[in-house]
């Protein structure tokens, strides 16, 4: 669950316009499939910004960072996460993160 630790990624997507649902599709089957390949997968979050609906930030997070290299190691991710990135007209990421603080009610 997203706010525990662990090792986490991140993008800031901005979207070609009418492609918005494409990339939330092709985002999804990405993260699905990263579900599978990779035991430390904890969870997957992509948020839109509603007053700009192009833009898209993602958040997934990772056991560990061993469990984020690995995935990333893998032979399929660079063309997976192309079919994402090549919807969109800029990306900036993929950042890697750990938390620093969780507020919750």
């Amino acid at each position: 669950m997203i706010g525990e630790a662990g090792s986490y990624v991140s993008g800031n997507w901005f979207v070609r316009e009418g492609s918005e649902n494409l990339f939330v599709s092709r985002w999804t089957e990405f993260l699905e499939w990263s579900r599978e390949v990779e035991q430390g997968f904890r969870q997957a979050l992509l948020i839109r910004d509603s007053a700009t609906p192009r833009h898209f930030i993602s958040v997934v997070q990772w056991e560990n960072a061993e469990s984020q290299e690995a995935w990333r190691a893998q032979p399929e991710w660079p063309d997976r996460f192309q079919t994402c990135r090549e919807l969109c007209d800029r990306f900036e990421g993929p950042g890697t993160f750990s938390l620093a603080a969780d507020v919750r009610s």
